[in-house]
Formats: C-alpha cells, sequence, structure tokens
C-alpha cells in the first residue's frame, strides 16, 4: 500500500519578512517597498507629480506613472504614495526669469528697511528643484527683517493670488543656507502671508511658525511646512520668507530657496512646480478588478493586513487605507482612518445597511508605520492595530457580490494621503491571537 505524508513547505515571499508556508500563505501579497507596481494593479493620475527618490532627491513622475516614495534623509522606501487632487496657488515656484547677478524670478522680490541689498549668485537645481541662491549682505543699520516674496510688492493680479475665507491653508518652502554665515542673523526663519482686501486696506498679516535656518543636508530634506487659517475676508495674499536681523553691523548671508507652495489643505502635500500661473496635481487613483480580483478574494471570509504610513497629523477627511467593494457603493468592507479623531475604523456595509463599525482605541499619528489588520467571517470580526487587543464584533452579515479593490481611496475619494507599503490577505478569517501577532 500507499502513504501519503501531509507536510508543509516552508517560504518567504520576496522582500517579505514574513516566513509561509503552503498552509497559511496569504492569498494576495502586495509589497511596494519593491519600487514596482504589481501587475494586477490598474494605476492613473491625470497630471504629473512629485516624489523622493532612491537617491534622496526630488524627481517628477509622469501622466499614470505610480511614486515610490523615500525618506530624503534615511532614504529608506516607504511605499507607494498615494495623494488627493491639490493646486499649488504660487504662480512661479520654478525661479523663472531669474539672472545672475540682480535679477528675481519674475514675480519675486525682496524687501527691507535697514539698508541690506540682495543679488542672485547661482542658479541651478538639485534633481527636479530648481533653486535660487540669493546673496544677503550690507551693513544694516538696525535690528528688522528682511523678506524673500514669492510675490511682488503690491497686492494685483499678477504679485499675489485669491484666498478663499476662513479656510484652511498649508505653506511650504525649501530653503537651507549656501553661504556666508549667520553672524548679526537670528538663525531662524519664518514663512508668512500677507493678505489685503481686494482695493482696500491691509487686513492681515499672518505670521508663521519659526524655524531654524537648515545649514546641512540637501535641499529636499529640508522642506518647511507651515499651516493658518485664513481670515473672514476675501482678498489677495503673497507668500513670502522672512529673516531676523540682530541689530546694527555688517550683514552677508546666501540662501538657497525654491519651491513655494500654498495649497487649500490643512496639512502639505508634495510639491507642486509652478512657472507661469497656479497648478493643479491630480489625485492618485489605484484599483484591483475583474480576474485580477476574483482570482484571490473569497466573499464570505478573510483577513487583510495593511503596512501604511499618513503624512498629516489630523485626519480632517476620512482617510482610506482600502476598500473592497462593488460598483455602486453599496456594499462594502473599507479599512480608514476616521474624520477628527484619527482613530482606525473598519467599516463593513451589506447592501447599504451598516454591518461593523468598529473603532480602535488609539488614534493614528502622522509618519509612523503602522500595521492593521482586519478579518472578518459571518458574526465574527475583528480590527487589530499594532498589536494591541482586537475590536471584535459578533454579529454581521457579509456581503458577497464584491468584485473590486481600491488602494488608498474609496471610489475616487477620501485619499490616503500617505504611502502604503505592503497588503496581504488570507481568504479565511485569521484568529485573534494570529492578527496580533502579524500587526
Amino acid at each position: 500500500g500507499c502513504e501519503f505524508m501531509d507536510f508543509a513547505i516552508s517560504f518567504r515571499p520576496p522582500g517579505s519578512p514574513f516566513l509561509f508556508n503552503n498552509k497559511n500563505a496569504p492569498s494576495l501579497y502586495l509589497n511596494f517597498l519593491t519600487g514596482a507596481l504589481d501587475n494586477r494593479i490598474t494605476f492613473t493620475r491625470a497630471s504629473t507629480a512629485t516624489y523622493i527618490n532612491a537617491g534622496g532627491l526630488l524627481a517628477l513622475a509622469g501622466i499614470n506613472i505610480p511614486r515610490f516614495d523615500y525618506d530624503p534623509s534615511s532614504l529608506a522606501i516607504q511605499g507607494l504614495l498615494i495623494e488627493e487632487a491639490r493646486t499649488n496657488l504660487i504662480p512661479n515656484s520654478e525661479n523663472v526669469g531669474a539672472a545672475i547677478p540682480s535679477t528675481f524670478p519674475t514675480n519675486w522680490s525682496f524687501a527691507n528697511t535697514i539698508g541690506l541689498t540682495a543679488s542672485i549668485s547661482a542658479i541651478d537645481s538639485e534633481g527636479s528643484l530648481k533653486f535660487v541662491d540669493i546673496r544677503i549682505n550690507g551693513i544694516a543699520s538696525g535690528a528688522g527683517t528682511v523678506q524673500i516674496r514669492s510675490q511682488g510688492t503690491v497686492f494685483n493680479t499678477t504679485d499675489s493670488f485669491v484666498m478663499a475665507p476662513s479656510t484652511a491653508y498649508a505653506q511650504s518652502v525649501y530653503a537651507k543656507l549656501s553661504g556666508g554665515s549667520l553672524s548679526n542673523v537670528g538663525n531662524f526663519f519664518q514663512i508668512n502671508q500677507q493678505t489685503q482686501a481686494d482695493g482696500a486696506t491691509f487686513v492681515e498679516n499672518a505670521t508663521g511658525a519659526v524655524f531654524a535656518l537648515p545649514l546641512t543636508g540637501s535641499l529636499a530634506a529640508n522642506r518647511r511646512v507651515d499651516t493658518f487659517t485664513s481670515n473672514a475676508s476675501t482678498g489677495r495674499s503673497r507668500q513670502y520668507l522672512a529673516f531676523s536681523i540682530v541689530g546694527a553691523g555688517p550683514v552677508d548671508l546666501t540662501v538657497r530657496v525654491c519651491g513655494f507652495q500654498t495649497e487649500a489643505g490643512s496639512f502639505a502635500t508634495s510639491y507642486i512646480p509652478t512657472n507661469s500661473g497656479a497648478l493643479m496635481r491630480n489625485a492618485d487613483l489605484a484599483i484591483v478588478t475583474g480576474a485580477n480580483f476574483s482570482s484571490w478574494f473569497n466573499q464570505p471570509a478573510g483577513t487583510f493586513i495593511t503596512e501604511n504610513i499618513f503624512r498629516s497629523a489630523s485626519a480632517p477627511t476620512q482617510q482610506v487605507i482600502l476598500v473592497v467593494g462593488d460598483s455602486l457603493a453599496n456594499n462594502y468592507t473599507m479599512l480608514r482612518r476616521s474624520v477628527g479623531t484619527g482613530r482606525p475604523r473598519f467599516l463593513m456595509v451589506n447592501s447599504g445597511v451598516v454591518q461593523i463599525q468598529s473603532d480602535a482605541i488609539a488614534a493614528y499619528a502622522a509618519n509612523i508605520a503602522y500595521k492593521s489588520a482586519i478579518a472578518f467571517i459571518e458574526n465574527d470580526s475583528a480590527l487589530c492595530v499594532s498589536g494591541a487587543a482586537p475590536i471584535t464584533d459578533l454579529i454581521c452579515s457579509i456581503p458577497l457580490v464584491l468584485d473590486r479593490m481600491y488602494i488608498g481611496s474609496s471610489y475616487g475619494g477620501s485619499y490616503l494621503n500617505g504611502t502604503i507599503s505592503r497588503i496581504q490577505y488570507w481568504n479565511s478569517r485569521l484568529s485573534n491571537t494570529q492578527i496580533q501577532s502579524l500587526t
């Protein structure tokens, strides 16, 4: 007679930290840390977009090309970058029109009242970041500030942009010391906004947070971001850098600056280069459909484990890590960051009726890599984040008509605004002990 042996074959998927065998392997393993997109995913974005490449430099991705983002300091890959659409309101962030020694970029200007002068000492680029070196020197008549303005000296349609009233904005710039010294210079700068009602009097001077002027590192690693809310009156605005001068005496420093950006939103997104007017970066969309979905997904039961990083400190809108659903968004299973609280939420809807709405206790924070799990079968579901005790729901009806998966968004909205490094799916409901261990 013949004797059959039941044994497991262990293996490790490429790039995976996990060891699996033929009995416990996930039916789907997406690893975005390889820097390549799995061919089962359809990716679209109707514009170019920037990201940090493996060398730590800003790079430009073409239309419909996914971005695999890296940390500009450690050079560690963070995964697939998914962002909502945003518009840079600064018309000339790429320094067009600058010329050595004394021609500032078109619409830019320099201002001070203490006798200093400014000149252009270099025009170059680091990766796709086009910068100018601005030398500020002379004998200061006393303490004061100097301003490098991304737009001109008056509030008109050329030298400023319209801001919506009572709206959250994020402003950012790349800046570092590239020459001279900080002698007689306060080692800080501010990203400020000036706003004036059209044709009326000055109504707002939004003073930003104080930052130390970086002395080392690449420009890509030296982006500074500030946020503010515009005042209640409509008006035109301009963004500028302000540097403090300590007192009377000589001043000589050179500031490398580029990438002025003002965007509507309570947090900054990736840099949007402009050269002749405001410009929008379209949203990223990653989706799995058809046989690329049905080949691995089990309708009645399953477990997802995700790894991702949120870029924003708060959640002004829901931020979706993934959702599997039908064509009408009437049946779906979703893992997201909740509005306001920032807490992880496992949401399941069957025929328009909420079956599961489980929230973890601790909120997702910004710039931290999280592992999250959702596991489900009829009348038995669980949410687990970072190995914490699972949040369970023992009364739920599973939707059985799902045919697609969105990665980092929900039906073209509610964007992750961050990176996702891995998605794994088991076509069975793993135990609570297992999902705690895997997260």
